[in-house]
């Protein structure tokens, strides 16, 4: 299994989600994260799991969890990590993955 890489903006979107859950539950928080992180880890191992959605960017996946898409490429048979938004965004408006 290959360990999932994440770009600055994928990072830096975890800590935004993180920071916005925790004003209101810190645990809950800190559990979102910890489960996010585990579906990261499965997502390495079937990498092209989630919907290709060159719409976004080329070769772009996404893959839905709870109210987030992940944002993702397969790059062989590693996994990239490029955004994670919340799934009411307008997902062919987001800057392209070069971006971050």
């Amino acid at each position: 299994m290959s360990k999932p890489r994440f770009t600055r903006r994928a990072v830096n979107d975890l800590e935004e989600i993180h920071a916005y859950i925790a004003e209101n539950n810190p645990l809950n928080a800190d559990d979102f994260i910890a489960q996010f992180l585990a579906v990261i880890e499965k997502l390495a191992d079937s990498p092209r799991i989630g919907v290709l959605r060159n719409d976004i960017a080329p070769n772009a996946r996404v893959l839905p969890y709870k109210d987030y898409l992940i944002i993702y490429e397969a790059i062989g048979n590693d996994v990239r990590i490029d955004h994670i938004v919340h799934g009411a965004r307008d997902l062919p408006n987001l800057p392209s993955p070069s971006d971050s």
